[in-house]
């Protein structure tokens, strides 16, 4: 990401394969998958299946992600959205509560976010950290633009300059904000196309993703330039 800020290339590394599976038979606005990797999973990766699993709250998993983990970008992550008061529920599912299109790939999938219900829902141990981290991004940067205020503005404005560009018209991530924002967090096809729409002119930033990553760290208290260089 030329000309981005260490901590946001950080940030947007957090979606390295985390795909949306646009066939999954989701709802709009319902629902959003993660596919599972083979990685193994980690000592904190069991720690925060078995949190989940005793009810723990969001505050208490990242409070222990911004102890626990091993990745400095993780822990500075953590305390952001525990500072944040991230408040989603947190659970185990069998993927009997989800939408799928095709049952016989539910396995593929690690975790889900529902924003109608507020709810994360963790289908394996392997990786939970990251998507664990992952999803609770995507919720609270559903929640400031719900909330209004600078990040809504901001937002808003970034999704029409997209849509005067016209070259994303008919694809299913600018039918309203919210889908544009599920789409810039989960298909990596969306991101590409996002990295292809130059930014305004006035930006310092040179592309539409950018735009969208910087936002997301305004919106998570990625305020000042020490803090991002030091991620």
């Amino acid at each position: 990401m030329a000309g981005a800020l260490p901590g946001e290339r950080r940030l947007a590394l957090l979606d390295y394969q985390d795909t949306l599976a646009r066939n999954s038979g989701a709802l709009p606005g319902e629902s959003r998958y993660n596919l599972a990797t083979d990685t193994k999973s980690s000592p904190s990766d069991r720690a925060i299946y078995s949190m989940v699993a005793e009810g723990k709250t969001a505050a208490e998993i990242l409070s222990f992600i911004g102890k626990a983990s091993r990745r400095p970008f993780n822990r500075y992550l953590a305390n952001a959205l525990r500072n944040l008061g991230a408040a989603s529920t947190l659970t185990l599912d069998s993927q009997g509560g989800w939408r799928f299109g095709n049952s016989s790939q539910a396995q593929r999938y690690a975790a889900a976010y529902n924003p109608k219900t507020d709810t994360v829902a963790l289908f394996t141990a392997r990786d939970a950290e990251r998507h664990t981290l992952h999803e609770l991004t995507h919720a609270a940067t559903l929640k400031a633009i719900a909330a209004g205020g600078p990040a809504s503005l901001q937002m808003r404005a970034l999704f029409l300059h997209i849509k005067r560009n016209g070259s994303l018209d008919g694809q299913y991530g600018m039918s309203n904000l919210d889908e544009f924002v599920a789409e810039a967090f989960s298909n990596p096809k969306f991101q590409a196309a996002l990295k292809d729409i130059p930014a305004p002119k006035s930006s310092t930033l040179r592309n539409a993703w950018e735009w969208f990553v910087r936002l997301v760290a305004n919106a998570l208290g990625f305020k000042t330039a020490p803090m991002r260089t030091a991620l």
